[in-house]
């Protein structure tokens, strides 16, 4: 089985780095440019942080803790929300889907275990 980098070599493309996995481009930028807008892309996400949220409280409990809307999301929907503290600063940027009966978040790279230990400190468990 070939990894994404194999792949993306494949495809052209150039890395900045020989242990980055995600490549700097394909070539010319206004070709790309081009295709994007004329067609489709495909973005490598992989790096990003994930976390799955799951059981009965799970909209509520985070579309208390975001500044974006959770609650009410249709299957397959999302938002772009940021998790802050209570003084308003911004502790990470993420992307939160509805997926069947859980909630996933994408965060930054890294960051995925720092906001699951930020938000378990809010957490009531119930009885």
């Amino acid at each position: 089985m070939r990894t994404m980098r194999q792949l993306h070599e494949e495809l052209g493309g150039t890395f900045r780095d020989p242990d980055e996995n995600q490549p700097e481009h394909f070539g010319d930028a206004s070709t790309e440019v081009q295709a994007a807008r004329e067609s489709a892309i495909v973005v490598d996400r992989s790096e990003r942080g994930k976390l799955l949220f799951t059981g009965e409280d799970r909209a509520s409990f985070l579309h208390g803790m975001l500044t974006n809307t959770v609650e009410g999301l249709e299957d397959g929907d999302g938002n772009h929300a940021a998790l802050t503290d209570a003084k308003g600063s911004t502790r990470a940027d993420m992307w939160v889907y509805h997926w069947g009966d859980s909630l996933a978040m994408e965060t930054e790279p890294g960051l995925q275990s720092a906001v699951s230990e930020f938000l378990d400190n809010y957490i009531i468990a119930d009885d």
